[in-house]
């Protein structure tokens, strides 16, 4: 994946990042500047699965209205048909909180099946971020062919 000049990429060696129920953590960055009090940050999430019978498309438009319930509040801002990595797919951008507590933040995510594993990838920026479509590029980076190898650095 390619990641903008002054992100860096999160090395978990400490076991900061949250470890996920149901999936692995295969990728994390975050910006080195924060914004309105927040980080901008990409995750990608893997987990195997048994069977593919089904195409992301389908997949992402079934995790995306299923996901929406994890969350204290969620607004959909817009969605797209892309193609990532040659395979048909959707990008969702929204905003959400995820509890009382939490700040609302924005959100890009698509969702990509290679093989026999579906990769999540969520980039998500501060609510002020007026331009949050300049970032869909670093969905459209992600490759399975290369998802295992260390991303580069982009100047975008």
């Amino acid at each position: 994946m390619i990641i903008p000049a002054k992100w860096e990429v999160v090395k978990n060696t400490d076991n900061i990042l949250p470890k996920p129920s149901n999936a692995e953590i295969v990728f994390d960055a975050v910006s080195d500047i924060a914004n309105d009090g927040f980080n901008r940050n990409i995750l990608v999430l893997k987990q195997n699965i048994e069977e593919n019978d089904f195409s992301s498309i389908d997949f992402i438009i079934w995790n995306y209205i299923s996901g929406e319930k994890e969350y204290y509040y969620s607004k959909k801002i817009g969605e797209q048909n892309v193609k990532i990595d040659w395979k048909n797919t959707k990008i969702y951008s929204f905003e959400a909180k995820y509890s009382e507590d939490t700040p609302i933040l924005k959100y890009l995510q698509t969702w990509i099946i290679c093989d026999k594993n579906w990769y999540l990838i969520t980039i998500a920026l501060e609510k002020s971020n007026k331009n949050i479509e300049r970032y869909e590029w670093l969905l459209w980076s992600f490759s399975c062919i290369s998802h295992s190898a260390s991303p580069s650095n982009g100047e975008k």
